[in-house]
């Protein structure tokens, strides 16, 4: 089922999904599944997205009405151990950068 809530708040930026993975360095393979509501986003990625719009994850259509399904989704999701040691590292790393870069964007974004 598509979100349409979040494919709405996108058009109305006049954002391309390009322009949306460049804002949040998201995979545009990613965000295409989560804006055709296959995927479901970890918190992070919906904090970006809520950042980003300036709206709350109800407003962007999602509810976890079954808060299981979602830890449990996000637990499918989620690197295997392995893979997860050799990843988090840089992903720490850069977080706070990335969500400040996030931040500045919208401001300038809010001043045009």
């Amino acid at each position: 089922m598509v979100n349409e809530l979040l494919q709405r708040a996108r058009i109305a930026k006049g954002l391309s999904v390009r322009d949306i993975c460049r804002k949040t360095g998201f995979h545009e393979k990613t965000y295409r599944r989560i804006e055709a509501g296959t995927h479901i986003p970890h918190r992070s990625t919906l904090d970006d997205l809520c950042i980003l719009f300036r709206m709350t994850p109800a407003e962007l259509g999602f509810s976890f009405a079954d808060k299981k399904e979602a830890a449990v989704h996000n637990r499918q999701e989620a690197p295997g151990r392995d893979e997860k040691a050799e990843h988090v590292e840089p992903a720490a790393q850069t977080q706070d950068t990335h969500l400040v870069d996030l931040h500045q964007s919208v401001l300038s974004s809010a001043e045009v």
